[in-house]
């Protein structure tokens, strides 16, 4: 008996000490979940539109979802896209890079570098919207960024 106690100690310490898998560690798992947008800035100016914006965050895997109540415009389109949103290595705790992928062979693939900030059901995410931009250096509103700020949708 006193044997099977000490095995089944080695074997939890061992459990404990495992390393976690690289890709576990970038799970952005603080994210996870569904978020809307409730602001928009383009280049330091707010944007007003009817479009509602929902990102769907499950590990590195983003579904956006955009749905406009006049409907029409680019939003009719039929257009599959893959986004991922993926901690670089080696960057700064806030550091996420948001690439998209159009399916359709046509447009090319992008990454833009930004920076995020959680405070309990609210998420800033701020990105470069220039093509080859560098990451911005807080999360705010600025010229050649894009920013949303969003509030966390209630699983129901």
């Amino acid at each position: 008996m006193f044997r099977f106690a000490l095995l089944a100690a080695a074997f939890a310490s061992a459990a404990l000490a495992a390393p976690v898998p690289k890709d576990l560690k970038k799970k952005t798992a603080s994210l996870d979940g569904t978020w809307e947008v409730t602001e928009w800035f383009s280049s330091g100016n707010k944007v007003t539109t009817s479009v509602t914006i929902r990102w769907v965050i499950d590990g590195q895997n983003l579904t956006i979802e955009r749905t406009n109540p006049k409907g029409g415009g680019a939003l009719a389109r039929a257009t599959t896209v893959t986004y991922t949103l993926v901690k670089p290595d080696g960057g700064a705790s806030n550091a996420l890079d948001y690439t998209y992928n159009y399916t359709n062979g046509l447009n090319p693939s992008r990454t833009m570098p930004g920076v995020f900030e959680v405070d309990g059901d609210t998420l800033k995410f701020c990105w470069t919207s220039t093509t080859n931009g560098e990451r911005p250096a807080e999360c705010k509103p600025a010229q050649g960024t894009t920013m949303y700020v969003f509030k966390k949708v209630d699983a129901k």
